[in-house]
């Protein structure tokens, strides 16, 4: 049997801050060194002597996989103005198919022309391609989009017309891989964040369609190398948001959306050990924040720098009760977060002080990580939503969870939700996803 290849070792001390220590290994960063390059050979020889040997079983695993992928999957249509917004993966090809119908309602769906806006497949080539953000335009005839070729965290900027399918000239380096792209209400600006030598996000520009990304405006930097750069933009569209985090301290700062040359305001000034999140709700802004609440809770304030006195908490703190997201709807809030002991899903129904009156579905569920913002969250909406619906069966009373209005709407990656399987005593349903909830 082969033997394995053994990495020469080559002292290499570091010192930093009055403290030395070893790496023998150091000369391994160097990529164009021919003794790294013959190491590396070496490895891969050695890796194939163990595994060509079990190539007949590893082709056979690999056929019986293929052989139960679908020949096409897509994602459920998610409804911006006179779009509806899907990706499809089909099984021969390597990458993802974002495309959209031009429908009034779902029902017009399957008649309607399938517009292709990004096909990663074409986009790619024979070379490596990741695309995170996508942004649709508030008129939704141009994509912003995030690209990158070598790995790294460093993403460029691209908005394609989506009449004609051509690039526009506007092209931004360094821009972060996620939460750093939104656009305006007028669809004339765009705002973005890019990165430092470490790839942290650290400032925020503005730039004007057409002009040259050299001249865009800086509006903020970040200088304290402990805090990265969020940018979003609320679910009602009139409002952007930029947080500045730790792992455990927030400051906010939000700007109107329809007025992009405003100044952006900060809500409340950073506080060791507080963090908060800002979302936009009749005219009020929600304030979701462990503040004196170690688990957090949800306010609601006017659209105002923070005057402790105009904090309104919106229910009782229950400590048991972990808050992670406020989704808000037209009628109604959806909050995210876990209950103890087990974090399972929890779906209560609580009554807000709100001018409609509406009823606040309290969904706790583990966090779903996913490489594009909003997909997890787009799957427990899903999921409350589908709860709503059964609740109503027996509570006339709930008020009907439709989306809040936001023609800027981008596409949401969800997953279907299948119909309740029973409902038991009256009380009890269950999602399609696996999990029991409890009417209360």
């Amino acid at each position: 049997m082969m033997e394995a290849p053994k990495a020469k070792q080559i002292p290499h001390p570091h010192t930093l801050h009055g403290d030395t220590r070893p790496d023998d290994y150091y000369w391994l960063r160097d990529k164009s060194d021919p003794d790294v390059i013959a190491y590396l050979e070496a490895e891969n020889e050695y890796y194939r002597s163990h595994v060509d040997k079990l190539s007949q079983i590893t082709d056979h695993l690999y056929a019986e996989m293929v052989a139960r992928i679908p020949e096409s999957e897509q994602k459920v249509p998610v409804q911006g103005d006179a779009y509806f917004y899907y990706t499809r993966m089909e099984k021969s090809l390597q990458y993802p198919v974002h495309a959209r119908k031009r429908a009034a309602d779902r029902a017009q769906l399957a008649a309607a022309n399938e517009e292709i806006i990004l096909d990663l497949n074409e986009l790619a080539g024979e070379g490596y391609l990741s695309v995170t953000e996508q942004r649709v335009s508030p008129d939704e005839t141009k994509l912003a989009y995030l690209e990158n070729r070598d790995g790294s965290d460093r993403y460029t900027l691209f908005v394609k017309n989506l009449t004609t399918g051509e690039l526009l000239p506007d092209r931004i380096e360094n821009v972060f891989i996620g939460d750093s792209v939104e656009w305006d209400a007028t669809g004339s600006f765009l705002f973005y964040t890019t990165v430092d030598e470490s790839q942290r996000p650290y400032r925020l520009w503005r730039h004007q369609l057409g002009d040259d990304p050299a001249n865009d405006a800086l509006l903020y930097e970040e200088t304290d190398v402990t805090y990265t750069l969020s940018l979003a933009k609320s679910q009602s569209g009139r409002y952007l948001f930029l947080t500045s985090s730790t792992k455990t301290t927030t400051e906010v700062r939000y700007a109107p959306a329809d007025r992009p040359l405003d100044p952006w305001i900060v809500f409340a000034a950073r506080e060791t050990d507080v963090e908060y999140s800002l979302e936009h709700w009749n005219d009020r802004l929600l304030v979701l924040t462990n503040r004196n609440r170690f688990n957090f809770s949800l306010f609601e304030h006017p659209i105002a720098p923070l005057n402790s006195t105009a904090m309104r908490e919106l229910f009782p703190y229950d400590d048991s009760r972990y808050l992670l997201a406020v989704h808000p709807f037209r009628e109604a809030l959806v909050l995210e977060g876990a209950r103890r002991p087990d974090s399972g899903l929890d779906v209560s129904r609580w009554k807000l002080a709100t001018p409609c009156l509406a009823r606040a579905v309290i969904l706790g569920a583990r966090e779903r990580k996913s490489p594009l913002r909003h997909e997890r969250s787009a799957f427990d909406i899903r999921v409350v939503l589908n709860a709503a619906n059964h609740l109503r069966a027996s509570s006339s009373n709930l008020p009907t969870l439709s989306p809040a209005n936001r023609p800027h709407q981008r596409p949401i990656r969800s997953r279907p939700v299948s119909p309740r399987a029973d409902l038991g005593d009256g009380r009890r349903w269950r999602t399609g996803a696996g999990i029991d909830c409890l009417q209360t």
